[in-house]
């Protein structure tokens, strides 16, 4: 996968909007590629895996458990981030993702994140308050 591809997918997402170009830099040299078999799961809920996953191809399904039903939460498509919440939070996934078809999912240590984040404290900053948006009420 092309760096400039990763870069303005990551430009793109509301997490990273305003963020230095040298961090986009470093986030898309960051990825790993890994791949998802149609019906896996990428992400289950209450886990504490921490990954951030970008789609690069394929799509997926997000989900939530309540009292043994699943509640569709909505699909995922090629060029968006997921997962950002568990690695910034250091709590356990809020939902599950199975891929809908095969993926070619990128994989980014929750440990890098952090580490870019602290280098940029206004991205993290930005990173924070978009994430507090998406969970209020």
């Amino acid at each position: 996968m092309d760096k400039e591809t990763i870069s303005s997918w990551i430009r793109n997402s509301s997490a990273f909007t305003g963020a230095p170009a040298e961090a986009i830099t470093q986030l898309s040299a960051a990825f790993t590629e890994k791949r998802a078999a149609a019906g896996t799961w990428i992400i289950r809920e209450g886990d504490d895996d921490a990954a951030l996953y970008l789609l690069a191809s394929g799509s997926a399904t997000v989900f939530v458990s309540n009292a043994g039903e699943q509640r569709y939460l909505g699909n995922i498509s090629t060029g968006q981030l997921f997962g950002e919440i568990s690695p910034l939070s250091s709590g356990r996934r809020m939902a599950s993702v199975t891929a809908s078809e095969e993926c070619l999912l990128l994989e980014l240590n929750p440990d890098v994140l952090k580490g870019i984040l602290r280098k940029y404290p206004l991205l993290e900053k930005s990173v924070m308050d978009s994430l507090e948006r998406y969970l209020a009420p």
